[in-house]
């Protein structure tokens, strides 16, 4: 099943028209802890899982940090700024969830082709011992710019489940932009030393 984005912009609907969002650091947290949940379900485009581990996704961890560091930055510019900073504070936001995606490993158990793309052999006391190399991860996590455009653009909605609208809608096209690599299972070894390869499987977007 991939991200339930209908469920995560109710969530944010609800968190802004509730008001309960009372600071910076509160508000970091909501962002957070809300996308996280929903990445949980996203998958590349032949249904493997992202492969998040507990770093990316618990309060406290590496990957969490990332993200909330990214969102308290920019709550905490537009709060102390005296001006409109236009989508600069969005830039820590951007250049956070980039960093999160950044080598991001999936699933390789559903292949992208019809065949291994790369396999050896090598021979071992009188036969042919395969060799497999199989894998499937992130090469392109995103374009840093785009994504903080989206988010400015959210937040300068005037309506609250606009903001919430507009703010999953460049979710959803960030992970749509990010390019993957898979490597998989070639079909019975050959009767030559070296195995038939294709070089890695390309795919793009998340969903």
């Amino acid at each position: 099943m991939p991200v339930l984005w209908n469920q995560l912009q109710q969530a944010t609907t609800a968190a802004l028209v509730s008001q309960k969002l009372s600071g910076p650091e509160e508000s970091a947290h909501f962002f957070t802890k809300s996308y996280i949940t929903s990445m949980l379900l996203s998958q590349d485009p032949v249904n493997n899982l992202v492969l998040l581990s507990t770093k990316k996704i618990k309060k406290g961890k590496s990957g969490y940090n990332i993200i909330y560091k990214g969102w308290l930055k920019a709550f905490q510019m537009m709060e102390a700024s005296p001006i409109d900073l236009k989508m600069i504070p969005y830039l820590h936001v951007s250049k956070a969830l980039v960093k999160f995606w950044t080598g991001m490993l999936v699933s390789p158990l559903i292949p992208h082709g019809p065949s291994a793309p790369f396999a050896f052999y090598l021979p071992l006391m009188g036969s042919l011992v395969q060799l497999i190399e199989y894998g499937n991860i992130i090469i392109f996590p995103g374009n840093v710019i785009a994504v903080a455009s989206g988010i400015h653009e959210a937040f300068n909605k005037k309506k609250e489940p606009l903001v919430a609208k507009f703010l999953v809608d460049t979710y959803k096209k960030h992970l749509k932009s990010i390019k993957g690599q898979y490597w998989g299972v070639l079909p019975p070894p050959p009767t030559t030393p070296r195995g038939p390869g294709t070089g890695p499987i390309p795919w793009s977007g998340l969903k």
